[in-house]
């Protein structure tokens, strides 16, 4: 049985990065400890802020491993379907997103048959036209 949301945790859901958006970048999860201390304190300032002004509700332990989970199955999709890493580099950078749910496992099965891009290079702007780098998964 899914879980149906209320309003304002679907509002939580949507806001969870809102900090990235206000501070005007998102910092990929592996550089943020080199960030220190402060940028982390401002980040939580930030997020809490946005919590305050939307009346967010807190998370509890089950809904916010739902959203981790959630989050780092997105961070994996977008890592395969957007930036073409493999899924050795997905382990290697995510752990094992989706693992444990067959959802999951479908999902980053790629059968979907959505269409992945390479990152582009600069043998792609030679003189052939058309798009560089589409392919299936």
């Amino acid at each position: 049985m899914e879980e149906v949301l209320t309003p304002r945790e679907a509002l939580r859901e949507l806001l969870h990065d809102a900090s990235e958006g206000l501070l005007g970048w998102d910092p990929i999860g592996p550089l943020k400890p080199h960030l220190g201390e402060p940028f982390r304190q401002l980040e939580q300032r930030l997020q809490a802020l946005v919590g305050e002004r939307y009346a967010l509700p807190a998370w509890d332990a089950a809904a916010y491993r739902r959203h981790k989970a959630a989050d780092r199955l997105a961070a994996a999709s977008e890592a395969c379907h957007v930036v073409g890493w493999s899924r050795e580099d997905m382990r290697d950078a995510l752990g094992r997103p989706g693992a444990a749910s067959p959802r999951g496992r479908r999902f980053l099965s790629c059968r979907f048959n959505l269409p992945r891009i390479r990152p582009v290079s600069r043998r792609d702007y030679g003189s052939s036209p058309g798009f560089p780098g589409a392919h299936d998964c």
